[in-house]
C-alpha cells in the first residue's frame, strides 16, 4: 500500500506488460523480464527494478503495521490486526518486538533453551508475554498482516480503483522509476530501520535494511515506521 498524498515522483510508467503468472500490491518492488513486469524474486539480480502503482493481486495481499500495545490488564494483549504472517520459531516470521524507544529487542518463543519473552497467536493477533519476560507494561510491536477489502476501499491517497486487478484487462501496469521519495507499507517488518540507511531489494516485493552481502541497494530510509504512521519513508533510485 501507498501514501500517496506524499510522494514524489520523477517518472511513471503506464504501458508495458504484466507477467501474466506474478501477483502484487501497489507499493510492491518490481522486477522486469522477457515477459513484462513481476513482483521481485531476487535481490541479487542484476536487472530493471520498479515499484508497482497498481493493484494486480487475486487475493489480499499483506500490508505493515506498528503499533504500542499495553499490557496493563494480564500478561495478553489484542494487537489491532489478526492473520499475521509468519510462524512462531524457528518461523520465518514478520514479527519484531522492542521497548518504546525501539532499542531493546524481545526474543520470541517457544524456543529451547529459553528464555524468551513473548509468544504470538499468528491467526488471532495476540501477543502472550512469557513467565519472566523482561517486557514491561508496554511495548512496540511491528509486523505484517493480510489486510481485508474493506481496509483497500479506505486506501490512503486516492488509489486508481478499489479491484484487486487494476490493470485494466490489457495487462500493462502502471510503475514508478527513477528518483522517487514513496510511503510505503511493502517492506520486512522484521527488521530494523533508521533515517538515512540504505535499502534494499529483499527479493520478495519488500523493501530491506538488511543485506547479508549480495542484495542490490535501491535507496536510503527518510522515515522510519512509527506507531501513529506506519509507512517507511524511501528515497528510491530506480
Amino acid at each position: 500500500m501507498l501514501d500517496r498524498t506524499r510522494m514524489v515522483i520523477e517518472r511513471r510508467l503506464g504501458t508495458d506488460s504484466v507477467d501474466p503468472n506474478t501477483h502484487f500490491e501497489e507499493g510492491a518492488l518490481l522486477q522486469f523480464g522477457a515477459t513484462g513486469w513481476a513482483r521481485s524474486a531476487g535481490g541479487s539480480l542484476d536487472v530493471i527494478r520498479g515499484i508497482a502503482g497498481i493493484n494486480a493481486i487475486q487475493t489480499m495481499t499483506y500490508v505493515s503495521i506498528k503499533e504500542q500495545v499495553s499490557f496493563a490488564v494480564g500478561s495478553t494483549a489484542s494487537l489491532k490486526k489478526a492473520n499475521i504472517q509468519g510462524a512462531p520459531p524457528p518461523g520465518p516470521t514478520s514479527v519484531r518486538v522492542t521497548d518504546l524507544t525501539g532499542t531493546t529487542l524481545y526474543t520470541e518463543g517457544p524456543i529451547t533453551p529459553g528464555p524468551y519473552d513473548y509468544t504470538i497467536d499468528y491467526t488471532h493477533g495476540t501477543i502472550t508475554k512469557a513467565s519472566g519476560s523482561t517486557i514491561g507494561t508496554t511495548a512496540l510491536v511491528s509486523y505484517t498482516y493480510q489486510r481485508t477489502m474493506e481496509e483497500a476501499e479506505e486506501e490512503v491517497g486516492l488509489p486508481i480503483s478499489n479491484n484487486l486487478d487494476e490493470t485494466f484487462g490489457s495487462g500493462n501496469t502502471v510503475v514508478f522509476q527513477g528518483n522517487c521519495l514513496i510511503f510505503t507499507t511493502m517492506y520486512d517488518t522484521s527488521k530494523a530501520y533508521s533515517v538515512n540507511a540504505p535499502l534494499y531489494d529483499n527479493g520478495d516485493g519488500n523493501l530491506t535494511s538488511n543485506n547479508p552481502g549480495t542484495l542490490v541497494r535501491v535507496g536510503a530510509v527518510k522515515s522510519v515506521p512509527t506507531a501513529s504512521d506506519p509507512f517507511l519513508g524511501a528515497e528510491l533510485s530506480l
